[in-house]
């Protein structure tokens, strides 16, 4: 059985400034009026700020970004 189709994704600059792109990227995707927009706005947020101050996700290179796929979920990797 195959996992949900990843449909879009993005990297972000791994500085905390950057958490509203997610954030933005997060609400295009789910575009406006979504019912769980809000809650996953904050979460990609508090996920995105903790790879930063925790991890050395803020050193070179990016964040990988929330994942939209196919089965209605988004999915955010913190490393």
């Amino acid at each position: 059985m195959a996992g949900p189709e990843i449909l879009e994704s993005v990297t972000v600059a791994g500085r905390t400034v950057r958490a509203r792109v997610a954030r933005a990227f997060v609400g295009g995707v789910l575009g406006p009026g979504h019912p769980c927009g809000d809650d996953v706005a904050l979460l990609v947020s508090e996920l995105f700020g903790n790879s930063v101050r925790h991890s050395r996700s803020g050193a070179a290179g990016g964040i990988p970004g929330p994942c939209a796929g196919n089965c209605g979920c988004v999915r955010k990797n913190a490393s």
